[in-house]
């Protein structure tokens, strides 16, 4: 059995895993060595020379791994953590994903690597772990490994650009995979196979010595999830005949391919190709997390993740989601304005077949009854009894509308469970609506919350669905001066905050403009008071006015006692919809190149 991808979604086709003479003459040798055909350029090898901090580099060859994963035509899921990120100063990206071995006997397993392998329930594919090894030396060099696993030959195979034996690894990885019901592989003996190709290539140009063995390193892993359903050491032994018969130029083939999948990696996982460029220091490492956690849910293996309820309910979300028509009117009821960051649905996955469903789930889309928890709050749920209303309320019952359509079981009712009547974190709103789920009181939990909370309530275990709603920390205006201010601030609307700050500096020199903020521990204060010196710095005049009580906060926003808002901007848009407000949803991110924040349902993990 094999996978390939059909359009967006990784599907299973019955097939023949290539023999060596099928190997030989497989077309897609082609593609794998089409890089080799192109004459070295030592301008395109900018990856390499990048003097980033080390946290950085680290979170650099992550996005270079989740890369090579996704070029893949086959169904390869990176094991690497695509929840929430769960780094702190402590624990770090890198710390919880990458495992970690030094000649001096040191090896670690990441501590996410259980979590992150349990997440691929059917464990079909195959499932690539990244590994750093530290070689012996005066000066220790160190370069990268991959751990291939693929369970459904029941193996594990090290990928190692270095020629030399590590017999202390090899036995610690074996033990790690005898846990996991596998057969550890070791790189073939220094001399053989792809290994001597490594030592005897020459690179035409200066390199350090760890870039050139992870140019091998990424290769070599991409000619394995290119041929994914081909035995490992056939692969391998193939790949070597190739390249030691002189028609190819390696060199150009490492280079060239380097230079041009790096390229790829920023753009994918960060945006763009200079972001690395630009955030050099350990510092920025926050700017880091959580683009590489959402390009590992991008391209994790669909519907193998998620419990079947949790799938089903994400896959008719997908199709709510993706008619921008209705999703944004919805959005439009209660926000005001459409999304400024739309949920992308990349990890929606599709439909569980119904000859496949669980009996449990089966039997309640059978019953008629989904039951949904909830704790009150606008814009997400609310109201009591025929009056409950809200975003995420009206989400559901189109969901539950697509379910009905597509599985033909009859129709589906949604019955809105209270976990709690009171105002609690996100963190505790979290933590109540799952022990909620863990009781029974109702099926799936969705009541706007944000995924991110998952890392500060370590006693919840939700099994999220896809986004239902992105969040991000808005600007918005009151209304106050509104003679002079709201010809400024209209044409603004939508626009970027660079834009913001030098209009209304400029427009309002004079003006001792109020920005109000809550005080709590997330971007909202630290977006208020960068604002403030923004827009002291263009030339205007600002100053932070903030509380500890939303309500009071809101109320002082509502009646014009300030003039601009920075916050939540769900919550906010929500506000400005309210009768009698007189000024303008903005619509403007408060912090440059801020990575919008998902919120999601979510299920009790499958058993």
């Amino acid at each position: 059995m094999s996978t390939e991808q059909d359009a967006a979604l990784r599907i299973q086709i019955a097939d023949v895993a290539p023999d060596a003479a099928s190997l030989a003459n497989d077309p897609r040798w082609r593609r794998i060595l089409q890089p080799a055909a192109i004459p070295f350029d030592a301008s395109t090898v900018l990856g390499g020379s990048i003097p980033a901090e080390l946290d950085i580099s680290n979170a650099h060859n992550c996005a270079r791994f989740l890369e090579v994963c996704a070029l893949s035509p086959f169904l390869v899921g990176p094991v690497m953590n695509g929840r929430a990120s769960l780094a702190s100063a402590d624990d770090k990206f890198w710390d919880d994903n990458v495992f970690t071995w030094a000649a001096g006997g040191a090896f670690r397993v990441p501590r996410l690597f259980p979590e992150n392998l349990r997440h691929y329930r059917a464990r079909t594919g195959l499932l690539p772990a990244m590994l750093s090894v530290t070689l012996a030396g005066a000066k220790p060099l160190t370069i990268l490994n991959f751990l291939v696993i693929d369970f459904e030959r029941g193996r594990a195979d090290r990928i190692d650009p270095d020629p030399t034996d590590k017999p202390a690894l090899d036995e610690r990885l074996a033990a790690t995979c005898n846990g996991l019901g596998l057969r550890y592989h070791a790189p073939p003996p220094a001399g053989t196979s792809y290994r001597a190709l490594v030592r005897d290539v020459v690179i035409p140009m200066k390199m350090p010595a760890d870039i050139v063995s992870n140019m091998w390193a990424f290769w070599l892993l991409y000619c394995r999830v290119f041929f994914a359903e081909a035995r490992h050491d056939t692969l391998f032994a193939e790949a070597a005949r190739r390249l030691g018969s002189g028609d190819v130029v390696v060199a150009n083939l490492l280079i060239d391919f380097y230079a041009a999948f790096t390229t790829d990696a920023n753009v994918h996982t960060f945006g763009s190709a200079d972001f690395v460029p630009t955030y050099l220091s350990n510092r920025d490492r926050w700017r880091y997390d959580p683009k590489l956690v959402a390009r590992v849910a991008a391209i994790s293996t669909v519907g193998t993740t998620r419990s079947q309820l949790a799938q089903v309910f994400s896959a008719a979300l997908r199709d709510v989601i993706t008619d921008a028509g209705v999703y944004n009117g919805v959005f439009r009821r209660y926000m005001g304005i459409d999304p400024l960051y739309p949920p992308l649905c990349q990890d929606c996955g599709g439909w569980v077949p119904a000859a496949e469903l669980e009996p449990p789930v089966e039997t309640m889309l059978k019953g008629g009854v989904v039951r949904f928890g909830y704790v009150p709050g606008t814009p997400y749920v609310y109201g009591e009894g025929e009056n409950l209303a809200g975003f995420d309320h009206d989400l559901a019952a189109l969901a539950l509308e697509t379910i009905v359509a597509h599985y033909g079981f009859g129709a589906l009712r949604a019955d809105w469970i209270v976990a709690d009547p009171g105002p609690v974190s996100e963190a505790g709103r979290l933590d109540m609506l799952y022990k909620g789920l863990v009781k029974g009181d109702f099926d799936i939990a969705m009541s706007g919350q944000l995924v991110m909370a998952e890392v500060d309530a370590p006693d919840a275990h939700p099994d999220w669905t896809c986004a239902t709603v992105n969040l991000f920390t808005g600007i918005y205006w009151s209304g106050r001066d509104a003679e002079r201010m709201k010809p400024v601030l209209e044409p603004l609307v939508n626009g970027t905050r660079t834009a913001f700050v030098a209009a209304v500096a400029k427009a309002f020199p004079d003006l001792e403009l109020r920005i109000i903020s809550a005080f709590n521990p997330g971007p909202s204060p630290t977006a208020a008071t960068d604002l403030v010196r923004d827009l002291t710095m263009a030339g205007g005049r600002a100053v932070w006015v903030t509380n500890g009580d939303v309500e009071e906060i809101k109320r002082q926003f509502m009646a014009g006692e300030v003039h601009f808002a920075v916050g939540d901007s769900n919550q906010n848009s929500a506000l400005c919809t309210m009768p009698g407000f007189g000024g303008i949803n903005l619509n403007i991110p408060a912090i440059d190149g801020q990575e919008p924040l998902p919120l999601a349902a979510f299920t009790l993990k499958p058993s």
